[in-house]
């Protein structure tokens, strides 16, 4: 009998409330982060809002503004939309 499981989690936790401890843990504001990134203000509010996803462009931004990699935040955008997509 196979006694592993595999986690599947009930809730859908967007990518956007990693970035919004990362950048509380960093004090960097959202300006900050469009002034670093070179991502306009109004598309990193709607990633915030998570009302916009996070595609290799801004992933890539990201990895060079907070030294996270690029494949940390696509990761977690692609579990995210797995998990809504199970759960709906």
């Amino acid at each position: 009998m196979d006694k592993t499981k595999t986690f599947e989690p009930s809730i859908a936790i967007p990518p956007a409330e990693t970035l919004k401890e990362v950048l509380e843990d960093r004090g960097i504001s959202l300006q900050e982060l469009a002034d670093m990134t070179n991502v306009s203000y109004g598309i990193l509010k709607r990633v915030i809002d998570a009302k916009k996803s996070i595609d290799p462009f801004i992933a890539d931004a990201l990895e060079k503004a907070l030294d996270t990699p690029s494949s940390f935040w696509i990761n977690l955008e692609k579990n995210y939309q797995k998990t809504l997509k199970r759960i709906s």
